[in-house]
């Protein structure tokens, strides 16, 4: 995604754009996504051919075996025909697992992921800062916050609980490190990573959308103001 930093959003403003039981037996990797905020946490996986179902299985607990879901703390288990499904109710501060297999009609298993640990967090975005960066006692020299001379000083640094500390979702994939956007067309409609044109981008750990900005003299255009 193009927008690999914060401040590459400085030029734009707010905008209002708008169980069954399985047998598990394939090894090839379905990739699964998973971005936490306040209460929930959204989730994408890629697709696999010849797949009837998706099984999604989250619980409190690592989930190792996809045929008893239920069985695990807090188990659910979800059945779905998309490739994207928001997780709700859940406790922030939390740990919550994720699994997904993709299901062939016979409900056997194609493909699956590893289970991830996410972490629901309130609803405020992160600061950039990244987990090399640090501050230690009696020394302003920036060091990994794994480093006990970091923890003596403060265990609450940006670098150690922001999003970009976890390193399941810590990637420029789709924003720099622990930012998250979706690129949005004028519609509305939400446009994959690749699409070279967007109107909106939607920062996906606030819920806001943001208007891209133009140099076309025309209503979105940067120099336009409402004087």
């Amino acid at each position: 995604m193009n927008l690999t930093k914060p401040t590459e959003i400085s030029n734009i403003i707010l905008f209002a754009c708008l169980l069954v039981p399985i047998t598990e037996n394939a090894n090839a990797a379905t990739k699964l996504s998973a971005y936490p905020i306040s209460g929930q946490v959204s989730l994408k996986w890629s697709t696999t051919a010849n797949t009837a179902n998706y099984q999604l299985c989250y619980a409190n607990q690592p989930i190792k075996d996809m045929s008893v879901c239920t069985s695990y703390t807090n188990g659910v288990s979800i059945l779905s025909k998309a490739n994207k499904y928001t997780a709700t109710k859940l406790t922030d501060g939390t740990t919550y697992y994720f699994k997904i297999a993709a299901l062939n009609e016979n409900g056997d298993i194609l493909s699956s992921s590893k289970s991830l640990a996410i972490i629901p967090q309130p609803l405020l975005n992160d600061t950039g800062i990244l987990k090399t960066q640090c501050y230690q006692t009696a020394s302003n020299i920036l060091i990994n916050c794994d480093d006990t001379a970091a923890k003596n000083l403060s265990t609450k640094q940006d670098g150690m609980i922001g999003s970009d500390a976890n390193g399941i979702i810590n990637s420029d994939a789709d924003g720099f490190k622990g930012f998250n956007f979706t690129k949005i067309d004028s519609a509305g409609k939400e446009l994959p990573k690749t699409a070279k044109v967007w109107s909106c981008i939607k920062d996906n750990g606030t819920g806001l959308v943001w208007e891209v900005k133009t140099a076309d003299a025309g209503l979105r255009d940067k120099q336009k103001s409402l004087h």
